[in-house]
């Protein structure tokens, strides 16, 4: 398998080097923004031969290519497109400068509110403990002394 004509087929079924933005890869895709959707020939693109699927997702073309693979592909794709590599941080943070207001509104909701949720379920979860314990010691099922120790 020639991993560079594999690269040269994909920056051809993209619209060229003229219509990469950036490109990133992670353990099975080739991740892409690309300036301008509508040059992409996806076709094209599913019938290379290391190609395992192509779909869009979060403002990135995402090309299925598999581990190890993928590696090789991304090096001799960023050496073809003349372009450097980059991140996946780094695609994720292009892909939301494409974005409009209110998705990106909905973006930093979302990353403000995500890490605490295991707190918020936590204090739920006590709380829920704490009623129950009350609840069977207001109906005699169990004795609490003053500290709150449970005795029978």
């Amino acid at each position: 398998m020639d991993h560079r004509s594999s690269a040269r087929e994909i920056l051809s079924a993209i619209g060229g080097k003229k219509n990469l933005v950036s490109a990133a890869h992670c353990a099975t895709r080739l991740r892409l923004i690309i300036a301008d959707n509508s040059k992409i020939q996806k076709d094209t693109l599913e019938n290379i031969d290391v190609v395992k699927g192509v779909f869009e997702a979060s403002g990135q073309l995402q090309i299925i290519i598999g581990t190890g693979t993928v590696n090789k592909v991304y090096d001799e794709f960023i050496a073809e497109a003349g372009v450097e590599a980059s991140s996946k941080d780094e695609v994720k943070a292009q892909v939301a400068q494409k974005q409009n207001w209110f998705k990106r509104l909905i973006k930093t909701l979302g990353d403000v509110f995500v890490p605490i949720i295991p707190a918020i379920v936590a204090g739920g979860l006590i709380m829920g403990i704490m009623e129950a314990l009350n609840f069977m010691a207001s109906n005699g099922f169990i004795s609490l002394d003053t500290n709150g120790y449970v005795f029978t």
